[in-house]
């Protein structure tokens, strides 16, 4: 694929995982998409060669879609089964397009731009927060933005929403984090030469985004410099374990700990709460459909009346992505997706300590955005499955 042609699609791929002027536009992007690849295979005609382990596991997880549908009988669903396996087969097979280096390498040239936009526009509107009012005005599902190009501020009865956290272009800025994130750990463990402005820039932006989820992901990537980095070898543990003590001691003193962490796990916290009655009701509806799950008919109906019935509070979908995933499709499907962002992650990471202490980061990701079968996620799982340490 020519690099215009390469920057494009991954541009496309990102704006469709949560940008909020491409909101409307998914499908739209999905066909562009489709046209993309049309052309690439008809006209250019070069692809990658296919592994019998990536064809066998992107079979599985069509298969275990198909299985879903047919089991539960869901025909009324039908153009949803048939939406998510037809986006699987072209993400899968777009990766076949690309050298193994450049989706990670274009990705993070993307998103480390955005994040570096970020640093500028955010402080300014801390500082002044009718300085949106002066670019162009949106409405979008009921809401104010505006766009200051490659920044999106959302308004609401004439006042910034949300204006203390970082959000770039995205819906909110768990979703903008979630993305830092994912950039973070290729700067870390995929490019040989640190880059060290690259990684300051993403830090930063994530916590400006104020995200418990980011927090706890950089207190992981410290702990696995600190501990697991060979050029920290020397240091005696002693030192190391006191380091992180007191520090954390430090910042669980601070008023910043007990704002953005403590009051957010408080019983009492609605956020926290809608949580928590969402995951225990996915796993009900899981628990009675382990294997292939509920399917959409089933879960919609379920979680409805166990949400309400059960804990008092009506819910018309969920707000947890992974356990919902789990409750509609069950482990059948989810096994093959899971598997397919760890060998992502072992396929790039040396150490076998890492890895699966990063896989727990992408969990704790894909538990609180929707990003498990979005197609920036899928088409950067496949292309995992072709890069090689």
């Amino acid at each position: 694929m020519s690099k215009l042609n390469a920057y494009m699609f991954m541009g496309l791929l990102i704006l469709s995982s949560g940008a909020v002027i491409a909101l409307p536009f998914t499908n739209l992007i999905t066909i562009f998409i489709f046209l993309l690849i049309c052309y690439q295979l008809l006209i250019v005609g070069q692809v990658r060669k296919i592994t019998l382990s990536f064809l066998l596991l992107l079979l599985l997880i069509l298969l275990s879609i198909s299985i879903t549908l047919l089991v539960n009988e869901d025909f009324k669903s039908f153009s949803s089964y048939a939406n998510l396996m037809f986006r699987i087969t072209l993400l899968a097979f777009a990766v076949l397009f690309f050298t193994s280096e450049e989706p990670i390498e274009i990705y993070n040239k993307y998103i480390v731009f955005l994040a570096a936009v970020s640093l500028v526009i955010f402080p300014l509107i801390l500082i002044n927060q009718d300085l949106p009012l002066a670019f162009p005005q949106f409405e979008q599902y009921g809401n104010t933005y505006h766009n200051l190009f490659f920044y999106i501020a959302s308004y609401y009865e004439g006042e910034v929403v949300g204006h203390n956290r970082n959000q770039s272009i995205f819906w909110e800025a768990g979703a903008f984090q979630s993305l830092l994130s994912l950039a973070l750990f290729f700067e870390i463990y995929y490019f040989k030469k640190i880059r060290r402005i690259n990684i300051g820039i993403l830090i930063v932006a994530i916590l400006t985004t104020q995200s418990t989820t980011g927090y706890l992901i950089l207190s992981g990537f410290f702990f696995l410099y600190l501990f697991f980095n060979e050029s920290n070898q020397k240091t005696s543990f002693l030192t190391k374990f006191s380091f992180v003590f007191f520090t954390g001691l430090f910042i669980a003193s601070s008023g910043f700990f007990l704002t953005n962490i403590v009051e957010k796990f408080n019983a009492d916290n609605l956020s926290n709460l809608s949580r928590l009655v969402s995951l225990k009701t996915d796993i009900e509806i899981f628990l009675s459909y382990p294997l292939t799950g509920s399917g959409y008919t089933i879960y919609d109906m379920a979680v409805t009346e166990i949400s309400s019935e059960t804990y008092g509070i009506q819910f018309e979908g969920s707000v947890s992505p992974l356990s919902k995933q789990f409750a509609v499709y069950g482990i059948l499907f989810m096994i093959p997706i899971l598997f397919l962002y760890y060998k992502l992650i072992d396929n790039i990471v040396a150490s076998k300590i890492a890895t699966p202490i990063i896989f727990g980061m992408i969990l704790l990701i894909l538990a609180t955005e929707g990003f498990i079968v979005s197609p920036l996620w899928l088409f950067l799982g496949f292309s995992g499955l072709l890069y090689k340490k």
